[in-house]
C-alpha cells in the first residue's frame, strides 16, 4: 500500500510537471513572431508600458526604431513566398545580432519590424540604425534575377528617441515614427530618417552600453 502511494505521487508530479512545461511553451508561442522568431506586436506593446514606467521612474530617454522591408510584394510576385520569408528572416537575424540584450525586437506587420530602446544616446541610435539598414544591403538570398545576379534587400527605416516627461502611448510614438519612415520611402527607400526627439532626457540607464 505503501509502495503505491509513493508511485502515485511519482506520477502525480510528473503530470504536474508535464503540465506546467506545456503552459510556459504555451506561453513562449504567445509572445513570439513563428516565421521570424522575433516578439510580436502584443508583447512589444506590453514591454512598450514597462519601458515607459522605468524611464519616468529614473528619468532616462527611450528610443523606437521602425525598419520597412522596401519590395516585399515584389519578391514574393517573382520569386515565391519562400523567397519572401527568407528575407524576413534575413533581416530578423540582423536585427538579432545588433542590438543589445535589454533591446526588444519584434515584427509588428507583414513587411514591418519594431526594435524599443531604453537608454541609448542620440549619436548612438544614429550608428546603429546606419548598420542595420548597411548590414541588411550587404546581404544576398539564395535566389538568382533573371540576369543571373543574387536577389538582395533593403530596409528603410524611421526613428526617433524621447522621453518620458509626457503621457505617451505605443501609438503616439508609433505614429510620429511613421512619418519619418515615409520620408525614407518618398527619398527613394534603403534609408534612414529621424524625428526630432520629444522631451529628450540625454542621461544614460548605469550599466548599459550602445550596440556598436
Amino acid at each position: 500500500m505503501e509502495g503505491d502511494g509513493s508511485q502515485s505521487q511519482k506520477k502525480l508530479q510528473k503530470a504536474v510537471s508535464k503540465l506546467r512545461d506545456k503552459n510556459i511553451q504555451i506561453e513562449k508561442i504567445s509572445k513570439v513572431d513563428e516565421l521570424t522568431g522575433l516578439y510580436n506586436r502584443r508583447y512589444l506593446i506590453e514591454q512598450f508600458e514597462l519601458f515607459l514606467k522605468r524611464a519616468q521612474r529614473y528619468r532616462f530617454s527611450l528610443a523606437m526604431i521602425i525598419l520597412d522591408m522596401d519590395y516585399l510584394k515584389e519578391i514574393n510576385d517573382s520569386y515565391g513566398h519562400l523567397a519572401g520569408d527568407l528575407s524576413l528572416r534575413t533581416i530578423s537575424d540582423v536585427m538579432k545580432q545588433r542590438v543589445r540584450a535589454t533591446d526588444i525586437c519584434s515584427r509588428i506587420g507583414g513587411d514591418e519590424f519594431c526594435i524599443l530602446l531604453d537608454a541609448i544616446k542620440k549619436e548612438d541610435l544614429v550608428q546603429l540604425c546606419e548598420n542595420l539598414r548597411m548590414e541588411v544591403a550587404e546581404k544576398e538570398l539564395s535566389y538568382r534575377t533573371q540576369k543571373g545576379s543574387p536577389v538582395k534587400i533593403t530596409v528603410s527605416i524611421g526613428a526617433c528617441i524621447f522621453g518620458p516627461g509626457e503621457e505617451f502611448s505605443f501609438d503616439d510614438i508609433y505614429h510620429s515614427i511613421d512619418s519619418a519612415l515615409y520620408e525614407s520611402k518618398k527619398k527613394g527607400r534603403n534609408r534612414v530618417s529621424f524625428i526630432e526627439p520629444i522631451r529628450y532626457f540625454p542621461r544614460e540607464y548605469p550599466g548599459t552600453t550602445a550596440a556598436s
